[in-house]
């Protein structure tokens, strides 16, 4: 049997560890029967790629679509974790610093200020500096994580998962295609949340554009009931 080809396939089944360790070993059961009746080449030639067998076992799963309140309490969490952070650092600066760690703190902030040739002073430079992290957090580590794991710390404390429209894993081009628009402000952000209400799945604009969903995962189905039972039977035959 591919081991490889399992790898993959538990790769881009989307849900907890566990769950995705369930799918995987319940996967590979149904490849070792293929084995033995002698058709696993014919089985794994009618399943296709790993993805489009994760298709296949995500197909019988249902997918809840999530609620404003609490994709906006995962937005607002993501936003308050580095926020938390920067104030907790600074606390801890006050509080343990001394005046003359400040003053090479308020040397560097001249230093950096005369490099890029800015009359700005270390409280400028610093906020400078906080807004870049902010944004590497947002816009490359959140992406980062809903492509490697589904969720953001947010939507983690919420029960909330992205997927693909087919219930499987994020690809990173879809993760980067839904989080577009939020590099923008104004009325391109209405435009995209506005999609939102005027579809079942509540997706926005984006979101519908890179084929995600944000969904409730509280509670996954159990595994028995969300079986590739058509190329198993067939890989059976």
């Amino acid at each position: 049997m591919n081991k490889n080809y399992l790898k993959e396939f538990e790769r881009w089944t989307a849900g907890p560890a566990a769950s995705r360790e369930a799918a995987s070993a319940e996967f590979a059961e149904h490849l070792r029967e293929a084995e033995a009746a002698g058709e696993l080449g014919s089985t794994l030639e009618r399943l296709g790629p790993p993805r489009d067998a994760a298709k296949a076992f995500a197909a019988g799963r249902e997918l809840t679509p999530a609620t404003w309140p609490r994709r906006i309490g995962a937005f607002l969490l993501d936003c308050a974790i580095p926020m938390t952070l920067v104030a907790v650092i600074v606390v801890l600066g006050t509080l343990f610093g001394t005046n003359h760690e400040f003053h090479r703190l308020e040397e560097l902030g001249r230093n950096l200020s005369n490099e890029m040739s800015i009359n700005w002073g270390f409280l400028e430079v610093g906020a400078l500096l906080l807004i870049v992290l902010a944004a590497l957090w947002y816009f490359v580590g959140l992406t980062v994580m809903e492509w490697r794991y589904g969720r953001t710390p947010g939507k983690a404390l919420t029960s909330l998962r992205v997927v693909s429209e087919d219930g499987i894993a994020l690809s990173f081009g879809q993760a980067v295609v839904r989080r577009l628009t939020l590099v923008f402000s104004g009325p391109l952000q209405i435009v995209d949340w506005a999609f939102a209400f005027f579809n079942p799945q509540r997706q926005r604009a984006v979101e519908r554009l890179a084929r995600t969903r944000v969904i409730r995962d509280e509670t996954p189905e159990p595994r028995s009931t969300v079986a590739v039972r058509a190329p198993a039977t067939d890989g059976a035959r």
